[in-house]
This record gives structure tokens, sequence and C-alpha cells, in this order.
């Protein structure tokens, strides 16, 4: 594998901490942490994480995720050098734009700004990538990512395929398709630069005003149970606040878990339990978590 990587000139590093890739800052090492550059050096991993029979993760900005702290012992290929912008179509009203899975939310609502796009202005301060906003239908505000993808490439089987989401495609923080998406066609209004600049104003202070942005978490930690919301059922069962370790439940918004210095995987899994326990013996709701797990579960 270490072989063939060098070979090809594939940025790599070995027996990395993962925690310095997730957002919330915990994590044991992986085998390869590998950084494809473009679509050829991403197949070629694929192909020989296969033939050497190596697991293989998807890595976007870390966030939403929890890792294990002894790690993961297969390989983890990073999307963030998969960043590239084109413009697919100018029309009167919108602009459709093919992005890299990789692209931070940070860099696209830059240039949102500097071009007057009106669109994911509802995902500002949300650390994470276009990639991973598809692929968990990421939402905030009464909007879905699900609602401005008009195209998706999806990797399958070592094979691209051009696919246009259909409505049965989404679920509630989901893109149920199978494979890895590569690319992404969005489409956004034009409006003035004023406007774009207003409305990412208001979220990042709505944000600031009730979330722990300053904080170490991977964002919301349970899935808003239809018709209600998660945080609102943690903190009515009286766990704001509460922690295990240096793990706890943020006293700002208790559906966020903050990791106050050195947290490990294990205290925030018995964290989740407590929640899970106790929201379900007060009001008989099962939370579901929106965090995924790597090498490690509830």
């Amino acid at each position: 594998m270490e072989f063939k990587l060098k070979k090809l000139g594939i940025e790599y590093v070995k027996n990395k901490p993962l925690k310095d890739y997730t957002t919330i800052g915990i994590g044991g090492p992986c085998k390869f942490l590998i950084f494809p550059k473009n679509l050829e050096e991403f197949l070629e991993v694929i192909y020989e994480c296969e033939r050497c029979g190596e697991k293989i993760f998807i890595l976007g900005c870390g966030s939403n995720l929890l890792v294990s702290d002894q790690g993961f012992s297969g390989v983890v290929m990073s999307l963030k050098a998969i960043n590239d912008i084109e413009v697919l179509a100018e029309e009167e009203k919108y602009v459709r734009l093919k992005v890299g899975a990789g692209m931070r939310i940070s860099k696209i609502l830059g240039l949102q700004v500097r071009h007057g796009l009106e669109g994911l202005e509802f995902l500002a301060g949300v650390p994470a990538t276009v990639g991973g906003c598809v692929k968990m239908n990421a939402g905030a505000f009464g909007k879905e990512i699900k609602d401005f993808v008009e195209r998706i490439w999806l990797i399958k089987d070592g094979v691209v395929n051009e696919v246009v989401p259909k409505e049965e495609d989404w679920d509630y923080r989901k893109f149920k398709q199978e494979g890895v998406i590569f690319e992404v066609e969005l489409k956004f209004l034009k409006a003035s630069v004023e406007k774009v600049k207003n409305n990412i104003k208001e979220v990042v202070e709505s944000r600031r005003a009730k979330q722990p942005i300053l904080k170490k978490t991977f964002g919301c930690a349970f899935k808003n149970p239809s018709g209600d919301f998660a945080g609102r059922l943690i903190e009515r069962a009286g766990l704001k606040g509460f922690r295990i370790g240096d793990a706890r439940i943020s006293p700002i918004h208790a559906n966020f878990i903050e990791n106050l210095e050195n947290a490990t995987a294990k205290q925030v899994i018995e964290l989740m339990k407590v929640v899970i326990d106790k929201v379900y013996k007060n009001f008989e709701t099962i939370l579901e978590p929106e965090v995924k797990f790597l090498g490690c579960g509830l």
C-alpha cells in the first residue's frame, strides 16, 4: 500500500491521530490518512485498498463524527483537496456551480458574498464540507441543503455516476443513495451582496446566542424526533450541563456535547447513553444519534 502511494505521488501520513481531524477533537490513529487531489488519485486509492483488503473510511471536515479512542485499523481518505469550483451555467436569476465535495461551507459562503448569490446562508457557522452536508442532508432554520442540489457525482464500485436526485432519495438528515459523494451541482439565486451578508450575519448571531460554536463539539448529537426538538427533551430531563469526565452536555444548548479538554470517545458514548435512557424514561421518546461513529458505537 505505502509503496503504491509513494509511486503515484499521493499525499499521505501514517498512524496519525484522528482527533486532529475531527471538530470534537477525539480519536485515535488510523493506519493511513490519505489526501487525494483529484478523481484519478481517489480511484487509485480505492482500487489499492480493495486489492490489499483494507477497510476504508471517507472523511470530510470531521464534524458529526466520533472516532474510537483506539482509532481505526484501516485507511481514512480525506477529501479536503477535492475543492474545485466550476460555473456550469448563469441564467437571469440563477447561477449553477459544480463544487468539489471537500469544499468547506465557509468558503462557499465567502463566494456567495463576493458574487451576490443566495442559498446556503442557513449553514453559516457549520464546520462542514459540501459533501458531508449533502450526505447528511444538513439543515437549519427550516431549510435543507437538498433544496439547492441539482446533481450529484456519486462514486460506487469504482464508477462515477451522475445522479439527479429525486425527492424519494432524501430523508431527514440523510441522502439515501449509496456511494461516495465526489462533486455536487448547486443552484443559487442571484441577490444583492448586502442581502447575502445580512442573511449570514443573522444566522451567525443566532448560532452564537444559542449554540456553543466556540467549543469543541461535533454539532448536534441527536436527531430531532418528529414534532419535537432533541435539545428541549434533554434539557427537560435535567441533563443540561451534566458531564462525564471531560465530556459535557452544553449548558448553552442541550443537544451539543462539548469536549472540555481531554474527553474520550468512551466518555462521550457513556454520556449519550445516559441521555437516551433518561429521555426515554421521562418522555417515552427514543433519541437517534445524528453523530456517525468510527470504530465505536452505542
